[in-house]
Formats: C-alpha cells, structure tokens, sequence
C-alpha cells in the first residue's frame, strides 16, 4: 500500500494517540525505575543499620506496649527472616 505524501501523511491522523502512548510509556517505565531505585536505597540502609534500627524498635515498644509488643517484634522478625532467607538462598542438593 502506497501512501500519497509518503509515511508521514499515512500516521498523519494517528500522530496524537502514538505521541500520547510512548510518553504514558515511558513514563510509566521512568516511575518504576525510581520505585526500584528507592527500594534498593531503603534496603541498603536497613543492611546497613538494620541491627540498630531493631533495637531502637524494640526498645520503644517495650516502653510503649510492654514485653508482649516486644515479643511480637522478634515473632515478626523472624517470619519476614525466615521468608527472606527461603526466597535467597538456593534449595539444598539433598536427594529425595
């Protein structure tokens, strides 16, 4: 099919709906690398002081709740750990 004027007169009336879709694109993929972004900063800082930050937690809520709220944090803490470390390290080699 031959377009008269070339390609340009042929994506002519299209021009607006294209413009509008790669720059909802490329938002899009602009925003979740941000988001990504920030997640690994988030992660890092809790890598980093992640043992301190617990602690000032816990503290607080003893303070504020009592030991059962401080029990509650390490209970917490060791479910989100123990996903953690399933989902990070690789399946033992152990035979079935």
């Amino acid at each position: 099919m031959q377009a008269e004027g070339g390609i340009r007169a042929f994506l002519e009336p299209y021009s607006e709906a294209l413009r509008q879709l790669f720059v909802g694109a490329a938002g899009a993929l602009a925003a979740s690398v941000l988001q990504i972004i920030l997640s690994l900063v988030v992660a890092a800082v809790f890598w980093v002081s992640g043992d301190a930050l617990a602690a000032r937690l816990r503290e607080f809520l003893r303070q504020l709740c009592g030991e059962t709220a401080a029990a509650e944090l390490d209970v917490a803490a060791g479910a989100v750990r123990g996903v953690a470390y399933g989902w990070w390290e690789p399946p033992s080699s152990k035979p079935s």
